[in-house]
């Protein structure tokens, strides 16, 4: 549980961006019900391939990930989704 609290705060300080006075979530880390602690996945929004296969590359060289993809949520939306699972470690 601590782990998890940990986590959250130190992706807080990335949750948000300011632009024009408004304040707009430039990452979300989502997790479905019922999976384990071991495999999340990130929206990063305003994004696109440039990040998105930048950061799959670095991520995998990790030998404690199993597995790192992203997709675009649409070609029209500057949206990406990372999708990373580790081995049980981290």
């Amino acid at each position: 549980m601590e782990e998890d609290q940990e986590l959250e705060r130190k992706i807080s300080g990335l949750k948000t961006s300011m632009a024009e006075g408004e304040r707009k979530t430039a990452l979300e880390m989502v997790q479905a019900a019922g999976t384990d602690r071991h495999c999340v996945t990130f929206v990063l929004h305003e994004e696109d391939h440039t990040l998105g296969n930048s950061l799959r590359y670095m991520i995998m060289k990790n030998p404690e990930v199993e597995f790192c993809g992203y997709t675009t949520t649409h070609p029209s939306e500057s949206k990406i989704n990372l999708r990373i699972q580790t081995r049980g470690a981290l």
